[in-house]
């Protein structure tokens, strides 16, 4: 993002079109860099403004710098979603880590694993990359279902199996044969 500070009305942001690939909206960002138009530029708190930003769900990272005489210069790393996160009856999205990238208008990540209960969120990763090493086996889970925070339930479509923490790649193989139609030795 470029920000010029030529004193229009407002700070207006300008993404550059060919790295701008941020979920979080425009607004909210220039809402967390909080810079406003006849405001000197070397009054603008860099340091304040990255931490702003970096408090954005989207935002992993953030370098806020100027470039004199009338620009503020931001890069944004983004969180890249990786699953929904169910607890308590709300739904979030989730980056690798656990961390909430959103709780609102999750309608596009529906294609993201299903992670349910307290603590899967930070320990579902393993389980997840574990799984996405069998395809077949993939397409049938519905959920992961966190148990006291010790084991898991993976929930297929068909039906629930249940599985403790030591869930692993002999066990999720003799699912592939329950699931797919060729026999493995």
């Amino acid at each position: 993002f470029l920000l010029r500070m030529r004193r229009p009305p407002r700070p207006t942001l300008f993404p550059d079109a060919a790295l701008f690939r941020c979920g979080a909206e425009q607004g909210d960002i220039g809402a967390a860099l909080d810079l406003r138009a006849d405001e000197p530029i070397l009054n603008v708190d860099l340091s304040a403004a990255r931490k702003r930003l970096e408090s954005l769900g989207w935002i992993a990272e953030a370098e806020v710098s100027r470039k004199l005489p009338s620009t503020i210069l931001v890069r944004l790393t983004e969180r890249e979603p990786f699953a929904l996160w169910q607890r308590g009856g709300r739904i979030a999205l989730i980056d690798r880590s656990g961390e909430i990238i959103a709780e609102d208008h999750l309608g596009r990540f529906t294609n993201l694993p299903l992670v349910v209960g307290e603590g899967g969120a930070e320990t579902a990763a393993k389980l997840i990359d574990l799984i996405r090493t069998t395809p077949d086996i993939e397409a049938h889970v519905a959920s992961l279902i966190r148990v006291s925070n010790r084991r898991w339930n993976v929930r297929f479509n068909n039906n629930g199996l249940s599985y403790g923490q030591s869930v692993d790649l002999v066990v999720l193989r003799s699912f592939n044969i329950i699931f797919s139609p060729y026999t493995y030795y």
